[in-house]
């Protein structure tokens, strides 16, 4: 029964420190993007796609929107939108063509968590 136990337990570990592991590798790939001036078409994608990753299937990981989105200016903000232009959204009510902006808003449904992205223009309007 210890053997069984301890068995699990440790493939339990092992699972949470695999899931640690892969998403801070996620957020570290656009840690410096506020350093890096006006994002190319290229980058702009990669940062849309990792956003709708995180918001894509069950719970949204909110922090790791906070860190690939939250630290662009305006402009990269703007970009990232563009190129993020309108996906699919399947939720259990809903299947429609959304834009980052409507992605963010239904994700993010608490004040707390929307507030932050209110500081880019297209998500307030």
């Amino acid at each position: 029964m210890k053997k069984k136990f301890r068995k699990s337990l440790l493939m339990i570990l092992a699972a949470i420190a695999a899931m640690f592991f892969f998403t801070r590798r996620r957020e570290k790939k656009f840690e410096n993007v506020k350093d890096k001036g006006t994002l190319t078409d290229d980058m702009a994608l990669s940062i849309a796609n990792e956003a709708q990753k995180a918001m894509k299937g069950l719970g949204t990981s909110e922090q790791t929107l906070a860190n690939i989105l939250l630290p662009l200016t305006e402009a990269n903000f703007n970009k990232v939108f563009d190129q993020f232009g309108k996906r699919k959204y399947r939720k259990l009510f809903y299947n429609e063509d959304w834009n980052l902006a409507q992605w963010l808003k239904e994700e993010l449904k608490d004040e707390k968590e929307i507030k932050p992205y209110y500081k880019f223009t297209r998500v307030r309007s």
